[in-house]
């Protein structure tokens, strides 16, 4: 069948999609406990390129700049 050989290629590769490559090392969790920092995060989001949106809510960080008083 000329189907099997694409079946079997789309399954496979949900499977590698599932597969955890390595876990977060104890050294590197403790930053996750510290506070947030809006002077870094304020840092990070001026580094953005204005036009474009770096997740999946469609805003640009044009549009995170111009509102970040409200976030």
């Amino acid at each position: 069948d000329a189907n099997t050989a694409f079946f079997h290629k789309q399954c496979s590769y949900h499977g590698q999609k599932n597969h955890i490559e390595h876990l977060i090392e104890p050294c590197d969790l403790a930053g996750l406990d510290e506070p947030f920092n809006p002077e870094k995060i304020w840092s990070a989001i001026k580094l953005l390129p204005a036009r474009k949106a770096p997740g999946p809510d469609g805003f640009t960080a044009e549009f995170v700049r111009a509102c970040w008083g409200t976030i």
